[in-house]
This record gives structure tokens, C-alpha cells and sequence, in this order.
């Protein structure tokens, strides 16, 4: 998991405490990870929607330009 190999645990034991908490703290950076990729899949998205919205009032500008 995260890169650690297999012998740290042999080492250690998944089940001691040091092991428990690496395990926590690996888990909470995966979420705070995960949370960190939606929230910028969500920026990404309101600023394309952003940039169609001007995209069509450019669009609909030149029109009104042209037919003038």
C-alpha cells in the first residue's frame, strides 16, 4: 500500500500500534486525496461551464454585430 513494501509489516506487525497508525494515517491521506481530486473535478467543470456562457454571449455578440 503507498509504495511500503511487505517487509515493514514483517517487521513491525500490521497489528501493532506503530503498524496501526501507519495504517490510519495512510488511509487518511488517501481520503484527503480523494477529496482533493473531486474538488478540483468540480472547479474544472464550473470554470468550463463558465467559459461556454461567454463563449455564447461572444458568439451571440458577433451576431448582432454583423447583422448591424
Amino acid at each position: 500500500m503507498f509504495g511500503f513494501s511487505s517487509s515493514f509489516f514483517k517487521n513491525t506487525g500490521e497489528k501493532s500500534p506503530a503498524g496501526k497508525i501507519l495504517i490510519r494515517l495512510l488511509h487518511m491521506i488517501q481520503e484527503f486525496s480523494v477529496e482533493k481530486v473531486m474538488e478540483s473535478g468540480d472547479m474544472v467543470k464550473d470554470q468550463f461551464e463558465q467559459i461556454q456562457m461567454m463563449n455564447n454571449e461572444l458568439v451571440n455578440t458577433q451576431r448582432s454585430l454583423q447583422k448591424s
